[in-house]
């Protein structure tokens, strides 16, 4: 079951919905120490509310969703 009053989450592409935990007054890197991520291997966070959460991914996002980008790695 999805949790409607929490935001939705995704990194790359893939989607994650956090369940429990209180986002309302977290910052860019509070979110990206729960999803485990390295704040130098982000290009990018985004939040996204209403209507354009909703065309980007569906239903699920009636409290928005956070987009998270990683940098590419160099080649």
């Amino acid at each position: 079951m999805v949790n409607k009053d929490l935001p939705l989450i995704v990194v790359n592409d893939k989607r994650y919905q956090v369940e429990g935990v209180d986002l309302s007054n977290a910052s860019e890197t509070d979110i990206l120490k729960i999803l485990g991520l390295n704040v130098g291997e982000i290009e990018s966070v985004e939040v996204r509310k209403g209507k354009e959460a909703e065309q980007l991914q569906g239903k699920n996002t009636g409290s928005g969703m956070i987009i998270i980008t990683s940098k590419k790695p160099a080649q």
